[in-house]
């Protein structure tokens, strides 16, 4: 009788947790955090800087905003453009940190130009 009750109500909380990981921008591995820690996952996905939100820190800085907290942001999606192999944005993102914050601009360019031959397709 408990599996009745049980077995759909796991069903609901798995596809809830799978669209608010797909929504917040987590690569697909975050949907098992919750088989490694439990209900703790919610807190960690919760409180940990959500990706979507970095995407949305690069276009806040497109408009023109420049805090140090934004551009602590936009270099983090810069990372994460960096890790997922989209080098044309992330080169994009460095070239335009490099032009708007002028004390840093060398290492955003520097950063950037690592990109003009990319790595080969299967680097470590």
């Amino acid at each position: 009788m408990a599996a009745f009750v049980f077995v759909p109500l796991f069903a609901i909380i798995a596809a809830a947790w799978i669209q608010l990981v797909k929504k917040a921008g987590y690569s697909r591995v975050w949907v098992f955090l919750p088989l490694l820690i439990g209900p703790l996952a919610v807190l960690v996905v919760i409180l940990k800087e959500w990706p979507v939100h970095r995407e949305l820190g690069w276009r806040r800085f497109l408009d023109g905003s420049t805090s140090d907290d934004l551009v602590e942001m936009v270099e983090r999606y810069a990372l994460d453009l960096e890790q997922a192999g989209d080098w044309k944005q992330a080169t994009r993102v460095y070239q335009e940190l490099a032009r708007r914050i002028p004390e840093s601009a060398e290492y955003y360019a520097k950063s950037a130009s690592r990109f003009a031959s990319p790595p080969p397709l299967l680097w470590d």
